[in-house]
């Protein structure tokens, strides 16, 4: 929270900023033909629930549209404090967890093809992903496996999503393909979870470090990069020689925006903001 609300701020003050400069990617669009005041979205971006109102109104901004999975983020952060007072981090919690990961599949069933989106950017359709984080922050506590068996388990992972992913459009597949990608991606992590300080030393992992470190960054404030780029260049006019060099323009310009954010703006308020708000408790001898 400390990380991620200083950055939806900031997110929002962009989007306000240029959308009063007339620019049309920042400004709320009438994609099912009802008209969605701005200030509307702004409280819905704020108050957690910008993925119901793509749901109910179509993807009425779109550069906030990316806030939708912040929003399911965000309630499940909310509502995991009260779990664990309830349940505690014993049996009841687990069960609890699993039946979340079982019903997000037959909730995706319920609004299966649906033109607003409603089996992706509901909360019960994400809820299994969040779920089972936690449940494999819980099993690497307790379990562990050998760096023999985790040489040929990766492998094997990574090859099992990219297939998933290509397999067919999340639409056509999406009521039990979310939960399996899910599910691939925390035994995955369960796996890197064995070696926690491993140093990053080859090229590829030193990148995926620095990405990882400023995902946050990258995810939410991409489409301002965009954006700004189809304020210029117009999707269905721009010649494929030009799309090449505007792909390697979004990277650089994305990748340089987000360290400047992370480094300037996010990582400081989030120290800032765990040492005022977050005070150690003091230590008794």
């Amino acid at each position: 929270m400390a990380r991620i609300i200083p950055c939806l701020v900031l997110l929002v003050v962009m989007v306000t900023i240029l959308g009063c400069l007339g620019l049309q990617p920042f400004l709320n669009q009438t994609p099912n033909g009802i008209e969605v005041p701005y200030g509307l979205t702004v409280f819905a971006a704020f108050t957690f629930w910008m993925n119901i109102l793509i749901i109910e109104y179509g993807w009425v901004n779109y550069a906030l549209g990316v806030l939708w999975s912040l929003s399911v983020e965000e309630v499940f952060y909310l509502a995991f404090p009260l779990l664990c007072l309830t349940l505690a981090r014993g049996k009841a919690f687990v069960l609890f967890l699993v039946l979340i990961v079982a019903y997000a599949p037959y909730f995706r069933s319920l609004h299966f093809g649906e033109e607003s989106g409603a089996y992706l950017y509901h909360y019960f359709s994400s809820f299994d992903g969040i779920a089972l984080g936690c449940l494999t922050a819980l099993f690497a506590q307790k379990f562990s496996i050998q760096a023999v068996q985790m040489k040929w388990i990766i492998p094997v992972l990574v090859f099992l999503m990219s297939m998933l992913y290509l397999y067919a459009p999340i639409k056509e597949v999406s009521t039990w393909s979310v939960t399996v990608f899910a599910l691939l991606t925390a035994i995955l992590i369960f796996c890197f979870a064995q070696r926690p300080q491993a140093p990053a030393t080859s090229i590829v992992s030193k990148i995926m470090v620095w990405i990882g470190q400023r995902s946050y960054e990258m995810y939410l404030f991409h489409l301002i990069i965009l954006g700004l780029i189809k304020v210029l260049y117009f999707p269905k006019t721009t010649l494929p020689d030009q799309k090449l060099m505007l792909l390697l323009i979004f990277f650089v310009g994305t990748f340089v925006f987000s360290w400047l954010i992370e480094k300037y703006y996010s990582t400081p308020l989030n120290h800032k903001i765990r040492q005022t708000w977050i005070r150690k408790k003091p230590q008794v001898n």
